[in-house]
């Protein structure tokens, strides 16, 4: 029970950085706080690892690969380092690139993400190679 206890707190603790880091709470009043914040993207980013976990874990159970202590223990805070860390890239070109004149809403998320794809795929490659090697 109590690897389950340190594994839900370091999902906690992991919300509230990303919650803190990424958004301008001291700068935003009462009204704006829950989106100048970022809870929404610290809980989704959890969210989405925490899915992606289950996902791995449940596929691998159905090919027949036995589950391990290190399946439960050690890749969901590797998947949750990982994915923080394309957060970060995300969300930190999305707030210093400006939108143009003529573009919409989806085609300047389109052209953030055409920038920033290959500094993620970089950094997720390299971080998965360290740890898995």
């Amino acid at each position: 029970k109590q690897w389950y206890q340190r594994r839900v707190y370091g999902y906690i603790i992991m919300f509230i950085y990303i919650t803190f880091t990424l958004g301008q709470a001291g700068s935003c009043s009462f009204s704006t706080f829950m989106i100048e914040s970022k809870v929404t993207l610290g809980l989704g980013g959890v969210l989405i690892v925490l899915l992606s976990v289950t996902a791995s874990i449940g596929v691998f159970a159905f090919v027949g690969v036995p589950a391990t202590l290190i399946i439960f223990e050690i890749i969901p805070f590797l998947v949750l380092a990982i994915g923080v860390d394309n957060i970060f890239i995300l969300v930190q070109t999305y707030q210093r690139e400006p939108r143009k004149e003529d573009e919409s809403h989806s085609e300047h998320v389109g052209r953030i993400v055409g920038e920033v794809a290959p500094s993620m795929l970089v950094s997720s490659i390299s971080e998965s190679t360290c740890f898995f090697w």
